[in-house]
């Protein structure tokens, strides 16, 4: 099953050909313009696009302002190293 992502700028860029590889459609936010852009708008973007968006700020796990049941998917990666070969190398 194929799913639709949006990278956040704080993310490598290089996380992208790994989740297409793996037949994902994937756009960064770097790629649409949303470089420094508050996290409200990358988040209503997301949700207009029905997009996941993956991340590494913390702001998105806050409930109240980010309801998680209102978008098609938050994910946070809290890596302590979160280099791309780490994270991609990360036990499943």
């Amino acid at each position: 099953m194929a799913y639709s992502f949006k990278l956040d700028e704080n993310l490598s860029p290089s996380l992208k050909a790994v989740l297409e590889s793996a037949g994902h459609d994937v756009k960064t936010a770097s790629e649409q313009g949303l470089q420094g852009a508050p996290d409200k708008k990358i988040a209503d973007v997301c949700k207009s696009e029905s997009r996941c968006l993956i991340t590494a700020d913390h702001g998105f796990g806050q409930i109240l302002t980010y309801p998680p049941e209102t978008y098609a998917g938050l994910i946070i990666l809290r890596h302590p190293n979160p280099r791309i070969q780490n994270v991609v190398s990360m036990p499943r």
